[in-house]
């Protein structure tokens, strides 16, 4: 598995969150401890920008595009039905269950320039 991008958010499929992340669920975090991760998200999602910041929060939330591949599925499976009741109930049978699922920033990885080379986390003071 390659190495993340630094504040990469990914869709982790398990109550568990891997080394080297955390839940997107609006904690706040010292600077003094990721100033490369401030470096990059700021103050966009809370914190006094003085010696915290916030992570994004997207608890409670799921991926569209997996709902809408999830219907298309459930409409290409039906033939020459008419969509109604029918499609719904296909498509809840379809869609995967998401409580055990997190979104998750990674706290550690490579710094993203903006000149599309693999840099590695910049030096900080």
């Amino acid at each position: 598995m390659r190495e993340p991008f630094l504040a990469e958010i990914k869709y982790i499929p398990t109550r568990n969150v891997p080394e080297g992340w955390a839940r997107c669920d609006g904690r706040q975090l010292g600077i003094a401890a990721h100033p490369a991760l401030f470096a990059l998200l700021g103050t966009t999602f809370g914190g006094d920008g003085q010696s915290t910041f916030a992570l994004p929060n997207l608890a409670g939330r799921k991926p569209v595009q997996i709902e809408l591949h999830a219907e298309m599925l459930s409409l290409a499976n039906q033939s020459s039905r008419p969509l109604g009741l029918e499609r719904s109930v296909r498509l809840q049978s379809v869609a995967p269950d998401y409580e055990s699922t997190n979104f998750c920033i990674a706290l550690k990885g490579i710094y993203p320039s903006s000149n599309n080379t693999r840099e590695i986390r910049p030096a900080f003071p």
